[in-house]
């Protein structure tokens, strides 16, 4: 059985939502990670690379205000803001 497998099959009701929403954090920045370090070694921004960056960010933001951790919201927006202006051109990565 493959990790998604067991992801779909998984039981998570008997988690807290700050576990759930510490296991998304922590799935969503190991996509934010890997997608910046491809940047770095490939040197090529595509589009497909920043909406997924994008994507990460607003599952962050999405789940930490769930659980009401202001802090994480204001990062993960931060972070969601950045990659905007990466997408419009107006920074370079």
């Amino acid at each position: 059985m493959t990790s998604n497998q067991e992801t779909s099959t998984q039981d998570w009701s008997d988690f807290s939502l700050i576990s759930l929403f510490r296991l998304e954090a922590e799935t969503q920045m190991a996509v934010i990670n890997k997608h910046l370090l491809l940047l770095e070694t490939e040197g090529a921004v595509t589009q497909d690379s920043i909406d997924t960056l994008m994507r990460a960010a607003h599952s962050i933001k999405g789940a930490a205000r769930i659980v009401q951790i202001e802090a994480a919201v204001k990062v993960a927006h931060v972070l969601e803001d950045f990659f905007s202006t990466v997408r419009q051109g107006t920074v370079q990565l």
